[in-house]
């Protein structure tokens, strides 16, 4: 860091706050996916948000993707489709939580690009991980899993900080199994 600490100097503070919620939030969606799905299917949905930056970049970015990237990102969704089988009863509340973890990583990274246009990629890099750990610290037996478990509607009251169970479909059993 030759620069110092003028390097961290920033006017975009709304975006770096938005990139670290975001991406924090996108993470926190793809673990619990992992612990409550198979880990080929929550890997593949992750893999799926590189179909929402077209979307996301052409609404808040005004930047238009050639023909090709749009029929890429039709047979990905298509993929995507395959994977969660949204016509079986398989296709759950964990798939959703799934989905919106690629969601907004796809939006965490149109806000990089967004930022990339005043920021360094260091600048961008260190005030991510300041956000994520401040956001991360466990408050008072409750970390930020609890709260965005409990936001998305399980119960975190009898369990220790950060492991929820679900509402619904008991995550004992094989993903989409019912009792």
């Amino acid at each position: 860091l030759r620069q110092g600490t003028t390097l961290l100097k920033t006017s975009v503070w709304h975006w770096h706050l938005m990139r670290g919620l975001v991406g924090v939030s996108a993470m926190y969606c793809y673990f619990w996916a992992l612990g409550h799905m198979p880990l080929t299917e929550a890997f593949l949905v992750k893999l799926s948000s590189p179909f929402f930056m077209p979307l996301i970049g052409l609404l808040w970015l005004d930047e238009r993707a050639g023909k090709y990237s749009i029929a890429a990102v039709f047979v990905g969704f298509a993929g995507v489709a395959c994977i969660l089988r949204p016509d079986d009863s398989t296709f759950t509340f964990i798939a959703l939580v799934a989905l919106l973890g690629a969601f907004l990583a796809a939006l965490a990274k149109v806000t990089i690009r967004r930022m990339s246009e005043t920021e360094s990629s260091q600048t961008i890099v260190f005030y991510f991980g300041v956000i994520a750990a401040l956001v991360s610290a466990p408050r008072g037996g409750r970390d930020l899993a609890t709260c965005i478990s409990g936001s998305l509607g399980l119960d975190t009251s009898s369990r220790p900080c950060g492991h929820a169970r679900p509402i619904g479909p008991d995550p004992s059993l094989p993903y989409g199994a019912h009792r």
